[in-house]
């Protein structure tokens, strides 16, 4: 299997899909296997009115003026794709009922238990009945892993959200591919390192479940809880080495303490019969096979501008080059930081378009890795900038700038990167992982056009993207790394001599 050994930096020249800022490719053709192409040409998707305002946002595509101008709303859907080898399938459902909607995804993704499911949901809906639904007399051992994903979930047919919630489902079975699932919570370990020592002891589980404990496996996933990504990445690393392919994400939710007390909801992740609301989730996967990986952020970094972190604590930096780290900040960003905290914008969606960069190199491998910095409200720390990285004395950073266009596109191209990387692998299924910071700088009335330019780079198959408060990849020659604002993929590959449209 070929890795990746150099993630694609972005910069100025780098192609898009989109050359100007703020023109969409077009026409916008709907890519979706469970609609044809003249249904998709006079299909426009709006918010569902019936569901407390829930919405799934299709791609518009140019209409034949003969063409009916009737609005349909759509709260559910999905996909299969059968070979004589294998099957996957993906669905969602707006449904507020839990039970509903996790059976209703399942219904648009194919009831068979598979070899696994992973599956994605809001916060608005609850974790254990999803898995009860999920794991119902019918299917009492169904294996899944998944996780809350930030505001909503992205497939072929467009981007769906709803005030109560979304469930999304990606069903596989590969012929030849063997997987296992584990996880451990924070609660479970005596260790100081809760989160090391739980992603230790997930992925040992998840090991022992696919019975493979002396093997290395093909691909790791992990889904953790924000904040401790890096020290679960440095007992993965331990555990297995620097090379395995790895994507993982967090898990998301409502982006400020003050939702999360409001609504009384909180991030999680399921595994097997197992919800956790602190620790890691595992899966790993054995195939012959080649995988398809990326991990790639989609900013253009300013070579020309850098400081030396000076002063920095647990996902916090107060100097850089002596100075005050905000003050250093706006500098770079011409006083349009400080502009903004007084016009009373909102900071974490503000700085979502200007990450700082930190340049991860070794030998021939290199990537920008991009850290989500905002200043900090804390009157203790006045002058600092907050981050959802760690980052130390003596790291170089860089600032760095994107537009919402920029990201949507960029993103969008890597299921084609993972793709060539893996010698042109066939793919039965795809996840495309995806920085809810990132999402919240695209308006909600364009991020249905995510859906068709993820499509067009993924192929006709089933696939399905949550949106993570952290993302997680492996760079051969660099190991296992956490960003932010930040992009992944995994594609998922076909059984042999399967044909994939």
């Amino acid at each position: 299997m070929k890795e990746l050994t150099r993630a694609p930096q972005a910069s100025s020249s780098a192609p898009e899909l989109v050359t100007r800022r703020d023109r969409l490719v077009a026409p916008l053709r709907r890519t979706s296997s469970a609609i044809s192409r003249s249904a998709a040409a006079a299909l426009v998707l709006l918010c569902a009115a019936a569901l407390a305002g829930g919405c799934s946002t299709a791609p518009k595509p140019e209409r034949a003026p003969e063409e009916s101008t009737a609005r349909v709303e759509k709260t559910s859907g999905g996909s299969i794709r059968r070979t004589a080898s294998g099957y996957s399938g993906v669905g969602w459902s707006l449904s507020p009922d839990t039970d509903k909607a996790a059976h209703e995804a399942m219904s648009h993704a194919g009831e068979d238990d598979g070899d696994l499911t992973m599956v994605f949901y809001t916060p608005q809906h609850n974790p254990q009945a999803i898995v009860s639904a999920l794991r119902d007399e019918e299917h009492p051992s169904r294996r899944i892993i998944g996780m809350t994903s930030h505001d909503g979930i992205l497939t072929a047919e467009g981007y769906h959200a709803a005030p109560t919630g979304v469930v999304g489902v990606l069903t596989m079975r590969m012929a030849g591919t063997t997987t296992g699932i584990g996880a451990a919570s924070f609660d479970e370990v005596a260790s100081e390192d809760k989160a090391g020592e739980s992603a230790r002891l997930a992925l040992r589980r998840a090991l022992e479940e696919a019975a493979k404990k002396e093997q290395r496996p093909s691909l790791i996933v992990l889904f953790g809880t924000h904040g401790h990504e890096e020290k679960m990445l440095a007992a993965l690393t331990q555990e297995s080495g620097p090379d395995v392919p790895l994507i993982g994400g967090s898990a998301a939710g409502p982006s400020s303490d003050i939702d999360l007390k409001k609504k009384k909801i909180t991030w999680s992740m399921l595994a097997n019969d197992k919800v956790l609301e602190s620790g890691a989730a595992v899966a790993v996967f054995y195939t012959p096979r080649p995988v398809g990986t990326a991990y790639a952020g989609g900013f253009r970094r300013e070579p020309s501008k850098s400081g030396v972190v000076t002063d920095a604590a647990f996902r916090l930096i107060r100097k850089i080059d002596g100075r005050p780290a905000v003050d250093v900040y706006d500098d770079w960003l011409g006083g349009r930081l400080k502009e903004a905290q007084a016009a009373g914008e909102d900071m974490l969606k503000f700085c979502g378009f200007h990450p700082l960069a930190r340049v991860v190199k070794k030998d021939q491998a290199a990537l920008d890795q991009f850290l989500h910095v905002w200043p900090s409200d804390d009157p203790a720390e006045t002058g600092s900038l907050r981050t959802a990285s760690n980052v130390a004395n003596g790291d170089v950073l860089f600032p760095s700038e994107g537009t919402w266009n920029m990201l949507l596109n960029r993103f969008a191209a890597l299921p084609r990167q993972a793709k060539r990387d893996a010698n042109e692998m066939t793919p039965a299924a795809g996840l495309f992982m995806y920085c809810g910071g990132a999402l919240d700088t695209i308006p909600r009335d364009q991020r249905g056009n995510m859906g068709y330019l993820v499509a067009q780079s993924m192929g006709d198959m089933p696939w399905i993207g949550p949106f993570s408060w952290g993302e997680q990849g492996n760079i051969r020659g660099l190991g296992h790394l956490h960003g932010n604002l930040m992009a992944s993929t995994i594609l998922f590959p076909a059984s042999e001599g399967a044909a994939t449209k």
